[in-house]
């Protein structure tokens, strides 16, 4: 980020973290993409005029995680002073790059077929990333600082839905809506650390705002004094969505007519 005088200004020196893995402070799950993966196939829905935003804010891209339907409009807006270049690498849809200086006006793209989701770089902020879930109903949704989420509008029926997240994956479950009735589903995720030499305590994450407890101690209750400072290159912690090496994710779908709801939540 050091490289751009403009980036710097907008963060006043401080670094960007990454959003990818992140949890809560109510250790739930933001950034975590749901929608209708089949049973809906069958319907007919009308594609939305009004255009999807995807801003370049700050040096970062926000939303972190989008949802659009098939012919939908994407708008993309520059809001920074400085140059960004708008790299989308789909893989059932062409890939596209452009550049998009300050002050310049948005310019709108469109996909041809459902994908999720499909990952956007910027050229020029190797650290700005974003995704784009495209569906082709307008039941999906992606769950915010409180984890939750709603599926506005779904009909009782037969549905595969499925949660996809950027860090711990993706998992899928099949569900009957029924007219009135609650819908419950949970999507457990795990996540490992890698591991570490005997001797290197485990010590909460400072980059995210969880409440983080230390696992135990492992070999000597105290370590080198040397050791203390840093990490071993090939076992150097990266950012973790939690305090422990390991959490369990339980995504909740709960609801019927006229909505499916839910929650993403984080049990550390």
């Amino acid at each position: 980020m050091s490289q751009d005088p403009e980036c710097v200004r907008e963060h006043q020196g401080h670094p960007i973290r990454p959003e990818d893995g992140m949890v809560n402070a109510n250790d739930t799950l933001p950034n975590v993409f749901v929608y209708v993966k089949s049973g809906a196939q069958n319907e007919h829905f009308a594609t939305p005029r009004r255009a999807v935003t995807l801003d370049q804010k700050g040096c970062i891209y926000i939303p972190h995680v989008l949802g659009i339907m098939v012919g939908q409009p994407l708008k993309v807006v520059n809001s920074d002073f400085t140059t960004h270049n708008i790299h989308v690498m789909p893989k059932n849809n062409p890939q596209w790059n452009q550049s998009q200086p300050p002050g310049a006006a948005p310019f709108y793209k469109k996909f041809a077929h459902p994908e999720v989701m499909i990952p956007v770089r910027c050229n020029e902020h190797p650290w700005m990333k974003a995704y784009i879930g495209v569906v082709d109903n307008p039941f999906y949704a992606v769950t915010g600082k409180d984890g939750s989420f709603s599926l506005k509008g779904l009909p009782p029926g037969d549905y595969t839905i499925e949660v996809w997240t950027a860090t711990f994956g993706t998992q899928e479950r099949h569900l009957v809506v029924r007219a009135g009735e609650p819908t419950p589903a949970d999507f457990p995720f795990e996540n490992r650390c890698p591991r570490r030499p005997a001797g290197f305590p485990r010590r909460p994450s400072r980059q995210l705002p969880v409440r983080a407890r230390p696992a135990p101690r492992v070999g000597p209750s105290r370590p080198p004094p040397a050791s203390r400072s840093r990490w071993p290159p090939s076992t150097r912690p990266g950012p973790r969505p939690s305090g422990n090496c390991t959490s369990t994710t339980s995504t909740s779908a709960t609801g019927g007519w006229p909505s499916t709801a839910g929650s993403a939540r984080s049990i550390t």
